[in-house]
């Protein structure tokens, strides 16, 4: 299928594809095992429903179990109305996955505001974390950018219960360019890391 990438983007954040688990048991797979392999399971235990939103990765014998295990059933169908919620967000990159034709030129109300938050959270968090405050040091001195895409993103969908890590990665880029004004970003062995910008 189709949906790896953004199985690994929703559910897995962060993550390599070695260290995904069950969705059910949160076991990690076993490619040469019968039942400890990687299978699609429809949430919904629909065959014919390859939504996104109905997909998990899960055990061979734990995709089987959840026909009687009343609990996994419980736990699937939350998981489906978290996965539409998520869905909802405003992700030009998911629509682009699904063939939608995408219009840069056309922001709608619902992204501005998303971009808002984000902005707001960024400036934040990268104040917070590399400014000094009230006379005292900054708190660090560098921090890379994976991390600070994971927090940020936490942030936003705490408050919004959306915003994607591409949205958050873009704005972040953004605010350490070479022309940005507090912030700079360089390569560390092959990792981005956003430094405060000498001076500042």
């Amino acid at each position: 299928m189709k949906w790896g990438p953004l199985i690994m983007r929703r559910d897995y954040p962060g993550l390599k594809f070695a260290e995904c688990t069950c969705f059910y048991c949160k076991q990690p797979f076993h490619e040469d095992s019968k039942d400890l392999c990687l299978e699609w399971d429809h949430l919904n235990d629909n065959d014919g429903d390859n939504r996104l939103e109905n997909m998990v990765w899960a055990h061979a014998i734990c995709n089987e179990d959840k026909k009687t295990n009343f609990d996994w059933k419980n736990l699937a169908q939350d998981k489906l109305k978290e996965n539409e919620r998520w869905a909802d967000k405003f992700d030009p990159e998911r629509e682009q996955e699904r063939g939608i034709r995408f219009n840069e030129g056309k922001q709608t109300s619902n992204e501005a505001d998303v971009s808002v938050v984000i902005i707001k959270h960024c400036k934040q968090f990268l104040s917070q974390q590399l400014l000094p405050h009230s006379g005292n040091p900054p708190k660090r001195i560098e921090i890379p950018m994976k991390e600070a895409v994971e927090c940020v993103t936490y942030l936003v969908q705490e408050e919004i219960g959306r915003g994607s890590h591409s949205a958050v990665q873009r704005h972040l880029e953004s605010m350490s360019c070479s022309v940005a004004k507090d912030y700079e970003r360089r390569e560390v062995n092959g990792k981005q890391i956003i430094f405060r910008r000498t001076g500042q």
